[in-house]
């Protein structure tokens, strides 16, 4: 009806004439219909809950498939979340996306223990009810990286191990860099902060396809995943629920717990039928998961996810652009929750240049100012381990005692518990790793 209200109009009668024709009803049963035909109603306030209202139907019908009567569901939504969600997402088709040929867009929002607090489908549920945040699946491109560099660090690299940008060709694939700057000798971070294709498929190709593989699947990845190096790229296809609960390990601390809408299902008598129970998982090392947080954090730091840096809040991301700017992504984190949105055309059409490290880092931005507005920062372990400018050892020579001390220690005060190591600023063999925070 939104789309051809008379051709709908016009399936309604023959409907209505098989009905009669069959002896099902009456022409007076039917008069009502005839006289008073379908109209388009005005959009609901309440529209863009649809999509995860139709999210959790399902699902409550999977648990309890023979169940009568009346049910009461009692679910994670978080209505102010949600509201944020549904503004960031229509202020950014609206306006630039407009200009940059994007006609639709989704969002999800999850706490750490895989609640999941704000859902949208789509720019408009009336018009279509497909569920981009969890039906689609689309190319996250960059956005796939960390947990490339999860693997590399499961691996055995670091974040300051270092590593160069120089031109690869393997079988006849040469993948390139998004700009013509020859960044030479960088670290692990440095890499990933600015998305350097070259340096990941080098690091893929050290670490193996298959090291990668079983990453994204202990991740919630559920594939099929491609066995060659395009993966590195973001080449497979995910569902933005499933990128997004990718990520939380990062920002919970190894921690991961698969997603859900429902907390309880009662009946209508007020008998429990279903209770969720979190069962988080602990998927990857802590250590790492504090590793992976500081280097997502410096992609909104001084890498391509400057864009989606909040105020006054520690935050960490990442940017995602697929080939020809079909998709837009950013997936990143605070203390508190776990947000991603993806934007691109359903037709799998190219967009006019919007990108991850802009359109999609604005949204998130927008979203998680409103969703956060209040509330005080949470801690994001990991987040921050040096000064945010180059070490003094790394610019003045020391001699003596204090170069062996300024060899252990930054000067920067501890931060997060021991085990961070007086917040990371331990050096490894007496050297002075300065590649965090270098700018």
């Amino acid at each position: 009806p939104t789309n051809d209200l008379n051709r709908a109009r016009a399936r309604a009668d023959q409907v209505l004439d098989r009905l009669v024709a069959s002896g099902n009803l009456t022409e007076e049963e039917v008069a009502g219909a005839r006289t008073h035909p379908a109209e388009v109603l005005a959009r609901s306030k309440d529209e863009g809950r649809e999509y995860f209202v139709d999210w959790i139907a399902q699902q409550a019908d999977e648990m309890l498939p023979d169940t009568t009567g009346r049910i009461v569901v009692h679910t994670t939504l978080d209505l102010r979340r949600q509201r944020a969600g549904e503004e960031a997402v229509e202020h950014a088709l609206a306006g630039m996306g407009k200009e940059r040929n994007v006609s639709q867009g989704s969002l999800i929002a999850l706490a750490p223990d895989g609640a999941v607090l704000a859902m949208v489908g789509g720019r408009s549920y009336v018009e279509s009810q497909f569920n981009r945040a969890t039906q689609a699946k689309r190319q996250p491109g960059s956005a796939f990286k960390p947990i490339v560099y999860l693997a590399a660090l499961e691996a055995g690299y670091t974040p300051e191990s270092p590593v160069t940008d120089e031109p690869v060709s393997m079988g006849g694939w040469s993948p390139r860099n998004a700009s013509s700057r020859d960044w030479g000798t960088v670290n692990l971070t440095t890499a990933l902060a600015n998305s350097i294709n070259t340096i990941s498929v080098q690091v893929g190709n050290r670490i193996g396809i298959d090291r990668i593989v079983s990453t994204a699947e202990r991740l919630g990845i559920e594939g099929p995943l491609p066995r060659n190096l395009s993966i590195v790229l973001g080449s497979s296809e995910v569902t933005l629920i499933e990128l997004a609960s990718a990520y939380s390990p990062f920002a919970n601390e190894g921690r991961r717990t698969a997603p859900y809408g429902i907390t309880s299902i009662e009946a209508e008598n007020g008998d429990t039928l279903y209770r969720h129970v979190p069962a988080p998982e602990q998927v990857i090392k802590r250590e790492q998961a504090q590793d992976m947080t500081y280097m997502l954090h410096r992609v909104m730091v001084d890498g391509t996810g400057r864009r989606a840096a909040l105020t006054g809040r520690l935050a960490a991301g990442k940017t995602g652009t697929s080939q020809d700017n079909r998709d837009a992504w950013f997936v990143g984190y605070t203390g508190r929750e776990t947000a991603g949105v993806w934007f691109g055309n359903d037709d799998n059409t190219p967009t006019e240049g919007a990108s991850g490290g802009s359109f999609a880092a604005i949204a998130w931005h927008n979203y998680m100012t409103a969703a956060e507005k209040g509330l005080p920062p949470a801690p994001l372990p990991g987040a921050v381990r040096y000064r945010d400018t180059p070490l003094v050892a790394a610019t003045r020579p020391r001699s003596g005692f204090f170069a062996e001390l300024s060899d252990l220690f930054d000067a920067a005060p501890p931060l997060g518990d021991r085990s961070e190591n007086w917040g990371g600023g331990f050096r490894q063999g007496g050297k002075t790793l300065n590649g965090r925070g270098k700018r």
